[in-house]
């Protein structure tokens, strides 16, 4: 999926429901999207499947534009990718405020690494790590603010 400009705002409520969902890549590289997710966790054997409000099985990358994103459901993610986070510039807001279940609630999250070297973010979660990345968690230098507490993380380049 790529966002290149526009205005994107979906809201969706459902059990493990996704906003943004693909099998593939998400790069943003302009416009503004607003995603709102609420609802249950879904067990299906060893499988849990929470809300998230954007949610790739490849790369997420921003270079330009604004995410608004927010997940309320038990577990929920705002940005959930299997492979890399880059964050090379535009503007995040993302916010979690879903519970601890059987679904563990992280507002950005990587099973590889995460990568942060331009732009502004503002990750938050009620219940866990604003930013989980299974590999490494990078913060490029040149920031001109950085603040970072157990629940958010502010950074702006």
């Amino acid at each position: 999926i790529d966002i290149r400009g526009s205005v994107i705002n979906a809201e969706v409520s459902f059990r493990g429901s996704k906003g943004i969902n693909t099998d593939g890549y998400i790069n943003v590289s302009g416009g503004r999207t607003t995603v709102i997710t609420t609802g249950q966790s879904i067990v299906e054997g060893n499988d849990t499947t929470s809300c998230a409000a954007m949610k790739c099985d490849s790369t997420f990358t921003i270079t330009a534009g604004t995410l608004r994103l927010k997940s309320t459901g038990m577990g929920g993610k705002a940005i959930n990718a299997t492979k890399s986070i880059t964050i090379g510039g535009g503007d995040i807001t993302a916010v979690t405020l879903g519970e601890k279940g059987i679904g563990a609630p992280k507002t950005i999250k990587s099973d590889e690494d995460i990568i942060v070297s331009a732009g502004k973010l503002f990750s938050y979660s009620a219940y866990s790590k604003p930013l989980d990345a299974d590999g490494s968690l990078v913060i490029g230098s040149g920031w001109t603010k950085y603040k970072k507490t157990e629940r958010f993380v502010i950074l702006e380049y």
